[in-house]
């Protein structure tokens, strides 16, 4: 049962479940299951088989809040053709300086671009 994907297929009853979350929550000393059960349901065993064997580092709230600033003002800009008016809307409506919103865009741009490369190299 070493197979990547065998547990998406396991269907377990209530009972099966809670004891199972128990189990793993005492012999890996972690309540991270509870959370993943909450979070994935009935899906908690795919999210499981798919992660299996992996370290998920995730990252701390104010650094994802401050990517999902940016990835904000870069799609707001790029939707408005990263013109200097947008670049200006943006800059009062995020409540930063011009600078700061075009520093922003060139990093997300350039982010960006890197894993594009980097994907249609692996695609070669």
């Amino acid at each position: 049962m070493g197979t990547k994907g065998v547990l998406s297929f396991i269907k377990l009853s209530e009972e099966e479940r809670h004891y199972l979350l128990r189990y793993l929550t005492k012999v890996k000393k972690t309540q991270v299951f509870d959370i993943i059960e909450y979070l994935f349901d009935d899906d908690f065993l795919k999210f499981i088989d798919v992660f299996s064997g992996e370290s998920i580092k995730v990252p701390r709230r104010e650094e994802v809040l401050k990517i999902v600033n940016y990835i904000k003002i870069y799609t707001y800009c790029q939707a408005r053709g990263f013109s200097d008016e947008s670049i200006e809307a943006a800059s009062k409506i995020f409540k930063r300086r011009q600078v700061s919103v075009r520093k922003v865009i060139d990093k997300v741009s350039t982010t960006l671009k890197e894993l594009e490369d980097k994907e249609m190299l692996e695609d070669e």
